[in-house]
């Protein structure tokens, strides 16, 4: 099912933005809202498990004591390192932090908390719109890198499959890859496999022919 995730220190904060998106998202969507994880290298792995489309994100996580160490920007520079189009909003009271400011090209939108709650329609429709995108564009390229695997396994590869499968290979994300799901990770796994197969062949062959210019006697 696809989702939409809330992340915020505050479990008051946490709800509150849970009531203003859950009325709006299409049948069949839930949101989802969660304290900060506890490390944040866990983000990238645990969004595509929840097959989460976007992240609502807070800037301010470090405000309950005993909650996390890292800032809503930490999170968004790790989470664009490992999926570059992942879509990410940052919902805060402090939308002039100029941390934030500055990593605005990095995020769909820096939303103002006040703002959102008075047009939180029009604000949700964007978000589901954002996540359908991403929802989309990674399942498309997830068939089209089994296509590829496909022919290169059975021997029909085209010019350039092996290019194309590690393109996407890399856009999906390492943490992509290693996504809990078995069919996504051994599909994955699957393709390096043989395209290492292949790249070694490739190698035999290379070594077995004439270089270019020797005459046989």
């Amino acid at each position: 099912m696809p989702s939409i995730v809330i992340v915020d220190d505050r479990e008051d904060a946490r709800t509150t933005h849970l009531e203003l998106i859950r009325p709006h998202v299409p049948e069949g969507w839930q949101v989802i809202d969660v304290a900060p994880l506890l490390k944040i290298e866990e983000y990238p792995l645990w969004l595509l498990e929840q097959d989460c489309g976007c992240l609502v994100l807070d800037e301010r996580l470090t405000e309950v004591p005993g909650g996390a160490t890292y800032s809503g920007h930490d999170v968004i520079d790790h989470v664009r390192e490992r999926l570059p189009e992942y879509p990410i909003f940052v919902l805060t009271s402090y939308p002039k932090d100029e941390e934030l400011v500055r990593r605005f090209g990095a995020v769909e939108a820096l939303l103002a908390r006040n703002e959102f709650q008075r047009r939180p329609r029009e604000h949700t429709a964007r978000i589901v719109r954002s996540a359908q995108r991403f929802l989309d564009a990674h399942e498309q390229r997830l068939s089209e890198l089994g296509e590829v695997s496909a022919r290169i396994a059975s021997g029909g590869e085209l010019l350039g499959d092996r290019t194309r499968a590690r393109a996407i290979s890399e856009l999906l994300g390492l943490a992509f890859a290693a996504a809990a799901q078995p069919g996504r990770r051994d599909l994955i796994d699957g393709l390096g496999s043989t395209l290492d197969q292949w790249d070694e062949l490739r190698d035999q062959l290379d070594s077995l022919l004439p270089a270019e210019g020797d005459e046989s006697e």
